[in-house]
């Protein structure tokens, strides 16, 4: 019975994943055999906050812990199934400082119910600090318009991301987890705002070998958005932002243990 479970969500998660990630080419005539695309969204995918790492030990590992054991409340930020090995409640807090004074903040916090599965919520804050406001002044010379910045007087502007997640993940059976995130986002330039949501799927399969364990995950499913509040002062229409949709497979066992560690 739990074979015939496996295969039954295996071939759901793969189909959804494969739905997802073939939405990204557009083709204006599909027909059998290999077509150029007439063109490719390149350069046109927003919400590129989505992909820095939530922690430190996120950081340290490359960004790859899909995989990760033991995980706690930084889970509903990386892959919601492992927010169910928290034994009771956890709360986690973070504050990184990057380039360009831009402040990245994240909390999570998750809660277990046991039978009912573990809850969770999380907030990324981006905060891209103040810029120098810019306009550019047309000047003929001769027959020929040159256009050269303007600051003074402008005042500056300032920008921010923010993601607010519900998470919920269950323990299927002794060895399969399973997890999905529903967030919202809303990004500000300026006086400029779009928002939108996404979805992320996660598993996590002990193998029974040791602490060998397997992962797919699928983060940021969602619709495009575009810019629908912005002054005047914009004279072109913001493009269209595409998710940064993500897929992994990893696979990861802990080579040291101590005897409070599942085997």
């Amino acid at each position: 019975m739990n074979q015939i479970i496996y295969r039954i969500f295996f071939g759901l998660f793969v189909m959804l994943l494969s739905r997802a990630a073939f939405g990204q080419v557009d083709y204006n005539d599909i027909d059998w055999g290999v077509h150029p695309m007439e063109y490719s969204s390149v350069g046109t995918v927003g919400w590129q906050f989505l992909k820095l790492p939530t922690n430190a030990r996120h950081a340290a590992m490359g960004g790859v812990n899909s995989s990760v054991s033991h995980g706690d409340a930084t889970s509903a930020l990386t892959n919601p199934a492992s927010i169910t090995d928290v034994q009771n409640m956890d709360f986690s807090f973070g504050h990184m400082k990057w380039v360009a004074d831009i402040n990245y903040q994240s909390f999570a916090a998750v809660k277990n119910f046991n039978e009912w599965g573990a809850f969770g919520i999380s907030l990324i804050y981006v905060d891209y600090g103040s810029e120098i406001r810019t306009e550019y002044q047309e000047e003929l010379s001769g027959s020929v318009a040159e256009y050269s910045p303007v600051f003074d007087g402008l005042g500056t502007f300032s920008a921010y991301d923010m993601a607010v997640g519900i998470s919920y993940a269950r323990q299927i059976t002794n060895k399969l987890q399973v997890g999905g995130n529903v967030k919202y986002m809303r990004e500000q330039i300026d006086d400029a705002k779009t928002s939108v949501w996404s979805l992320d799927i996660g598993t996590v399969f002990y193998t029974g070998f040791k602490s060998l364990r397997i992962s797919m995950l699928g983060k940021h499913f969602g619709p495009d958005a575009e810019f629908r509040q912005y002054s005047d002062r914009i004279e072109k229409v913001p493009f269209r932002m595409k998710m940064p949709m993500q897929l992994s497979l990893g696979a990861a066992m802990d080579l040291l243990q101590t005897s409070s560690e599942n085997a």
